[in-house]
């Protein structure tokens, strides 16, 4: 596996623009993920900022299985700590946690099992698993669902990438990326689904990393 050389430090792997808004938030960004995990080698990409990008941001990597390329963050992004963990945590899936150049999540590793039954069981994403089920014009109350607007939300690869996130961000302690982490969780206040869980909610599944990353070598 990728991850059984560890040590490595997730920053030394992810170059940043030398002059752009923000990018104190995206080193300290870095400098949290360090403090909670090391990693085993991972190749180098380059972190850059975009002014016309309809995501906060983007993974990028050559889908015919070849090698990743950077990761692409939207200028003005309010959340751009906790962006820049999301994608952090793709980059992780496709090159760090098993074989190289795919992700892991998509392929079902059994590394993953345990991930991937806490973060099944939650409630948050047993509603959002119903809503991938509903109708496409099932009522709800305030309008209607679109299931398309869940589909991707549902696959376990933006599942890791959210969890990982919200993992840095309470077992790094940092409090702007807890800030932002919980202006997520007040945006889905009243939606069919939130972009993150509560704290309680999300306790198995931090465990279920926590496990994950001491079976890696990967834990601080």
């Amino acid at each position: 596996m990728a991850g059984t050389s560890p040590g490595l430090r997730v920053s030394d792997s992810l170059g940043l623009p030398e002059r752009a808004r923000g990018i104190r938030q995206l080193r300290e960004t870095l400098a949290a993920i360090d403090r909670v995990h090391c990693v085993g080698p991972l190749p180098w990409i380059q972190v850059e900022i975009r002014s016309q990008m309809p995501q906060a941001g983007r993974f990028l990597y050559n889908p015919l299985g070849g090698v990743p390329l950077g990761i692409a963050l939207r200028r003005g992004n309010s959340s751009k700590r906790l962006t820049l963990a999301h994608e952090v945590g793709h980059f992780l899936d496709y090159s760090a946690i098993g074989q190289p150049n795919r992700f892991e999540t998509t392929a079902r590793a059994i590394v993953l099992a345990g991930w991937r039954q806490a973060v099944m069981a939650s409630t948050s994403v047993q509603r959002l698993l119903r809503l991938r089920g509903a109708r496409p014009s099932s009522p709800r109350i305030g309008g209607h669902i679109h299931t398309g607007c869940v589909r991707y939300p549902a696959t376990d690869v933006e599942l890791w990438a959210r969890s990982y996130a919200q993992y840095v961000a309470l077992r790094g302690r940092d409090a702007a990326l807890l800030d932002e982490l919980d202006a997520a969780r007040a945006r889905g206040a009243g939606v069919d689904f939130a972009e993150q869980w509560d704290d309680d909610d999300f306790a198995p599944i931090a465990h279920a990393i926590d496990e994950l990353f001491e079976r890696l070598g990967w834990r601080r």
